[in-house]
């Protein structure tokens, strides 16, 4: 059975959802490090901007919208990141470790 969520998705209004359409295409256009991902490239944002050829102030929105959604993203991924090196190491972070004890 599939989730409540994907059976009735929410609905955006038009000028979100060309946001979050502008946002998904390019979700991998972006600098990628390891063990974590960069903002989109600004280059990449203005090129597709252009391509809608939409007025200056829309054009704006469009981006303002795009960072938003983006560092939410970023932000998520960050902190899955932080999570599963965690988890790699038994869950234990390096202040928590206890010096073993000294010898005499």
């Amino acid at each position: 059975m599939l989730p409540e969520q994907v059976l009735d998705p929410p609905t955006l209004p038009p000028e979100l959802e060309i946001i979050m359409m502008a946002f998904f295409e390019l979700i991998n256009d972006r600098s990628m490090f390891m063990g974590g991902v960069g903002g989109m490239w600004w280059s990449s944002i203005q090129a597709y901007v252009d391509r809608l050829g939409v007025d200056e102030d829309t054009s704006d929105f469009i981006v303002r919208g795009i960072r938003v959604a983006d560092n939410v993203y970023t932000t998520h991924i960050a902190e899955q990141t932080k999570t599963q090196s965690g988890a790699a190491q038994g869950g234990i972070s390096a202040s928590r470790l206890k010096r073993p004890p000294r010898r005499r």
